[in-house]
């Protein structure tokens, strides 16, 4: 699913970019890249969510999208200004405008409007959105098209196919379980993004400039550091994670033109620059990865190529580290401004 920034709380950061990065695989490529293009064939495109199948939603040229290798870009709906923010392993896309504004679900049927007014931030397997709306977070069946309120949120960023919630509450990272009861992560202030179906939450803590976490309802959070610092500055945050705990997201680094690198992490090797971990050919840098698949074999994000495009990609698995079977694919954030000079962000999950 998302895992979005899902495939998320809505958060803003200028990340500068540079031209002439070089990163070298450190032992030897893991994935593979596909850029996934734009709609139209010019300007730009991020991904936010990606599901089991290697399905990719986002945002191109304000317009939002559902990408398959077999079908390629498809625009989901003609209003501007739109993202797709999470896509479900039945292939159902939740989205919406980039802050607050009119929300959605697309399934092959069309595209449904959902109501009230707010963010879409994820979507699980039976259907259920969560999101942000000026009242706070809110939880969306759409097996009987009701909306109610999270007792406590004031934003819901991802849900799992259990029913567990996280978000923010009282300036926190928090998490609800299926029964609606609340726990605090931590107590720093920040935000919860995703949460996998092990009840494994990641998020970012305003601890430092701001800290990627990973924790649970049981043993709290736990810092996961930075790549580096830029200048005096440094800066994590975690976006996705997958059913086995490896978390995606981005972080500074040290000694680059350009002070922001995509990260993985897992409890074994820690964090790594997702740039050394594939075969760069085509691109500069891979600059933010949003959401990581529930089985661990698709991550997608937006990075720049080598010619100074802004564009989303999807990495693939040279093997499933995950070791879930794949479900077939059915039949059929956020402002982004990534150029020469910088990209800013607005977004979140789960996948």
């Amino acid at each position: 699913m998302k895992r979005m920034m899902n495939k998320k709380h809505l958060i803003t950061t200028a990340l500068l970019l540079g031209i002439g990065a070089s990163f070298t695989a450190s032992a030897g490529a893991l994935y593979t890249i596909t850029d996934i293009g734009v709609l139209g064939g010019t300007g730009t495109s991020m991904g936010y969510g990606v599901n089991n199948s290697g399905q990719v939603t986002g945002q191109s040229n304000k317009y939002a999208f559902l990408w398959s290798a077999a079908t390629g870009m498809q625009q989901l709906s003609d209003t501007y200004n739109l993202s797709g923010y999470a896509i479900n392993n039945r292939g159902q896309v939740a989205g919406g405008a980039s802050i607050s504004g009119s929300m959605f679900l697309w399934d092959t049927t069309g595209t449904h409007t959902l109501p009230g007014t707010g963010h879409a931030s994820d979507i699980n397997d039976s259907g259920q959105v969560v999101g942000r709306s000026n009242d706070g977070g809110f939880l969306w069946d759409s097996t009987n098209n009701t909306m109610q309120m999270i007792s406590g949120a004031s934003a819901a960023s991802g849900i799992s196919n259990n029913g567990q919630i996280v978000g923010g509450a009282n300036n926190s990272p928090a998490l609800w379980n299926a029964a609606g009861t609340l726990t605090t992560l931590g107590t720093t202030m920040g935000i919860a993004n995703a949460v996998n179906d092990n009840g494994q939450v990641v998020g970012q803590l305003n601890d430092g400039g701001g800290r990627a976490f990973v924790g649970n309802a049981s043993t709290g959070v736990q810092t996961l550091g930075v790549l580096g610092s830029s200048n005096g500055f440094s800066y994590s945050t975690a976006l996705g994670i997958s059913s086995s705990g490896t978390a995606v997201g981005y972080s500074t680094i040290a000694g680059s033109a350009i002070p922001y690198a995509a990260f993985l992490w897992d409890a074994t090797s820690g964090m790594q620059n997702l740039n050394t971990l594939v075969d760069l050919s085509g691109w500069s840098v891979l600059g933010m990865a949003n959401a990581i698949s529930d089985n661990g074999k698709y991550i997608t994000g937006v990075g720049m190529t080598a010619n100074g495009q802004s564009h989303a990609f999807l990495l693939t698995a040279l093997s499933n580290a995950d070791d879930t079977a794949d479900v077939p694919e059915p039949a059929t954030l956020a402002l982004l401004t990534l150029g020469l000079t910088g990209l800013g962000i607005s977004r979140r999950r789960k996948s």
